[in-house]
């Protein structure tokens, strides 16, 4: 297992001492913290290594650090309880205490210790028949404690959920924030709205919004997501005016398409099995599975497959 290097600056060396002696005692092995009382130290250290996280009191250093660096997660320690400015940086206040910065600084080293072979599952729940139940199933998923804890993103066109809280009772997070982030390839503001502790990102206002997002930036939310280490699974939930290709449904690794045993519903499932085959999208077909919304045992027992991730490829 690699061992992540953190680097904790401060121009008083009691603080900075001190809060590296704590993290390193919390670290159980899996960091090294490096204290730092000048910059000149800095850049000495980087010459022959790079930091993964830099977290200091000097907001103009950690962001001359942050420009040749990129890859550094920079945390500013402010001196005051709340900041406006430069909220593209994830900020704490040094003095709200040693344990609440050490637990932001672990979940930061949670996602470069995450281990690449167990990736966290994308699942696409995908219909071209409407009012089947695909949203209701998908966040049954989300909200069962016995499933671990899987993630919730609304991709649908005018979306709506009916309860505005988590089952913690915080308000939903602005899905608009969250499309601005990932357009922006805004890493840093996803991890801290992820931190929030909440499993639902709801449908967009506009759906109009939602079709700004294109396949790069899909790749780039995954590659993100991946690193996020609390999360058993993400589960997406696509509205047929949302799905610009379907080349897109090859991104994930399951893709449950509901349906409803009526006459229009099951036309519907057939026209679109054809439009597959038509494309040629037989890596599609591969993990794509058709469901049976009247049938509740199926319902049931593909519930559990997928929120115990027990589909095939994904083990027991």
């Amino acid at each position: 297992m690699k061992t992540i290097r953190i680097g904790i600056f401060d121009e008083e060396e009691s603080y900075a001492g001190k809060m590296s002696a704590y993290l390193n005692r919390i670290g159980k092995g899996n960091w090294n913290v490096i204290a730092f009382t000048d910059e000149k130290a800095i850049e000495k250290y980087a010459e022959k290594r790079n930091l993964y996280i830099l977290a200091g009191t000097d907001i103009d250093i950690l962001k001359n650090y942050k420009e040749y660096h990129k890859d550094t997660y920079i945390i500013w320690l402010r001196e005051k309880e709340s900041s406006s400015k430069d909220s593209d940086i994830v900020s704490v206040c040094r003095y709200t205490g040693a344990r609440t910065i050490g637990k932001i600084i672990e979940e930061t080293a949670a996602r470069f210790l995450a281990d690449t072979k167990s990736k966290n599952p994308m699942v696409a729940v995908y219909s071209p028949v409407g009012r089947c139940g695909k949203t209701a199933f998908a966040l049954y998923i989300v909200q069962n404690e016995r499933f671990g804890k899987w993630l919730y993103i609304g991709m649908e066109d005018y979306g709506f959920l009916e309860d505005k809280t988590d089952s913690t009772g915080l308000d939903y997070i602005s899905s608009d924030n969250f499309l601005y982030y990932v357009k922006e390839r805004n890493r840093e503001k996803l991890y801290i709205l992820f931190q929030s502790n909440q499993r639902i990102i709801p449908s967009a206002f506009s759906p109009f919004d939602i079709k700004q997002i294109n396949e790069a930036d899909l790749k780039w939310l995954f590659s993100v997501l991946q690193q996020i280490e609390m999360y058993s699974g993400i589960i997406f939930d696509i509205g047929t005016g949302i799905l610009q290709n379907l080349e897109w449904l090859a991104l994930f690794d399951y893709v449950l398409v509901p349906f409803l045993p009526e006459e229009s519903s099951i036309g519907k499932r057939k026209h679109f099995e054809n439009l597959v085959v038509a494309h040629g999208l037989e890596g599609i077909q591969e993990k794509m599975e058709f469901l049976n919304m009247a049938d509740k045992s199926a319902v049931e027992n593909k519930i559990e497959e997928i929120g115990l991730r027990r589909w095939s490829g994904q083990g027991a």
